[in-house]
């Protein structure tokens, strides 16, 4: 942490606030930019959602593995959070491509990428290379969606960039709660299985909010 603050002193550009005002108005602000671009909520929600289902996996992996067939210790657990690079490799190409593919394509492709990464979690549950294929499509699919949804927020008000992103990191993280919330229910009705379920529903809900954004722009 030390390197890194020395990093981000030399490093990160000065950038002049571009908002006047005291705390309390900059807080009633970020409320009158949700009510002027309701697509905020849009791409907020369906990202967040996403998330939901990401985090339900990680919140369970420990469990899941500590049973049959695996036995694994929290050493293995760990070590499986290594295949999250294949993911954070693929942030560059999703955030290169974004403008050309559309943040809507991305969206359900994210979203398939996710829904099969659960269905080997089911199918191919009680196997290594079912688990860590299943880990490196969910962290590819959530790349995807959290991306360049946060990549076009800015494009709304590139002068409110700050306020907008706390938007949609607050809705994100909601998400991620809920995600987590419901994985724990789902864990205990019907352990693994119960928590790809859940799972499953959220990225729908996801794909879903896209869908629905499509239908509704293109009748109007």
């Amino acid at each position: 942490m030390l390197i890194s603050t020395i990093v981000i002193m030399f490093v990160l550009p000065t950038i002049k606030p571009t908002f006047m005002g005291n705390y309390r108005a900059l807080m009633k602000s970020i409320i009158s930019l949700v009510v002027k671009y309701p697509s905020l909520l849009l791409y907020s929600s369906r990202a967040a959602l996403a998330f939901g289902s990401f985090l339900a996996m990680w919140s369970t992996l420990a469990f899941k593995m500590q049973m049959a067939p695996f036995y694994a210790s929290s050493n293995i657990v760990g070590m499986l959070g290594i295949c999250g690079i294949v993911g954070a490799l693929s942030a560059s190409f999703v955030g290169k491509y974004v403008k050309q593919v559309g943040v809507r394509t991305f969206n359900v492709i994210g979203c398939i990428l996710m829904f099969s990464a659960w269905t080997i979690f089911i199918l191919a549950e009680n196997t290594y290379g079912g688990i860590i294929s299943g880990i490196i499509l969910l962290d590819i699919g959530m790349q995807c969606i959290q991306l360049s949804n946060q990549t076009s927020i800015f494009e709304i008000s590139p002068s409110a960039s700050s306020r907008i992103n706390t938007i949609f990191m607050t809705i994100y993280f909601i998400g991620g709660s809920l995600g987590t919330l419901l994985a724990g229910i789902a864990w205990k009705i019907n352990n693994w299985h119960g928590v790809a379920y859940a799972s499953m529903i959220l990225i729908l809900a996801s794909l879903l909010v896209t869908i629905v954004e499509r239908f509704i722009s293109k009748h109007h």
